[in-house]
């Protein structure tokens, strides 16, 4: 008679099973464990802010919404007179991205190096001549007012590392202006006139939203228009305003 004796591979299969069963048993909340680790990482870089296709609509609604605008600025581009201008600007929403409104910038002017060398030529044994006499004056602009419409196409946000910064959209403008300037249209025989021009202008702007109702302009704007004629040809400037502005939106 023989006793029993187990089979060699039917007791490796009771052990597999039973690490296996014991592997499964602690291994069991490992999944939600690692599904949370991943989602708080992934939040560092993916939420539901930034899942807003950014490019295409705005971070807050506006629609309905007014802006209103302090800046300061400068005008760089005139060859006889450096301006800076102050001024303001408000804007009322009819959707989300297209505004329309208007602005005012007061310009203070002072002689550029060409114009202060034409007015102190050398003449010799320290006398100074001055060639700006009896010529005819470069148009002196005093103040621009403007009515535009704007549109905000693109939004986006600015961030370092893992962080967002700031929130941001750009915007492009199209109106009407009016300039009003002292003028010498009679070729210096008489004393400049004050007028006020209507022109076109255009520009490009950038808003960086620091709180939900507080942002920061960056604007360029372009503005054309003609002060008079020269015989038969028509001048036309085109000063460049470069400003930047404090914005309260109110909705």
């Amino acid at each position: 008679m023989h006793a029993f004796q187990p089979r060699p591979h039917g007791i490796a299969a009771a052990l597999a099973a039973l690490v296996a069963a014991a592997i499964a048993t602690l291994a069991s909340p490992a999944p939600s464990c690692a599904e949370e680790l991943i989602d708080k990482e992934l939040s560092k870089y993916w939420n539901a802010e930034i899942a807003v296709p950014a490019l295409n609509n705005p971070l807050f609604e506006r629609k309905g919404g007014v802006e209103g605008v302090v800046r300061y600025g400068m005008i760089p581009n005139d060859n006889f007179y450096l301006f800076q201008t102050v001024g303001g600007s408000v804007g009322f929403y009819l959707t989300d991205s297209i505004a329309i409104g208007g602005d005012f910038s007061y310009l203070m002017a002072s002689e550029s190096k060409i114009l202060h060398f034409l007015g102190h030529v050398p003449a010799g044994q320290g006398k100074e001549a001055s060639l700006t006499i009896g010529a005819q004056k470069a148009p002196l602009l005093k103040w621009i007012g403007g009515l535009a419409a704007t549109y905000t196409p693109f939004h986006g946000k600015l961030g370092i590392f893992d962080k967002k910064v700031s929130s941001f959209d750009v915007n492009f403008s199209l109106g009407a202006s009016f300039l009003n300037a002292d003028i010498d249209e009679s070729l210096g025989n008489k004393p400049a006139v004050n007028m006020i021009k209507v022109g076109g202008n255009w520009g490009i702007g950038m808003r960086f939203f620091l709180t939900r109702f507080l942002n920061l302009h960056v604007d360029y704007r372009q503005h054309l228009y003609s002060p008079q004629k020269s015989g038969e040809t028509t001048i036309l400037l085109a000063p460049v305003e470069f400003s930047v502005g404090l914005a309260f939106l109110s909705k």
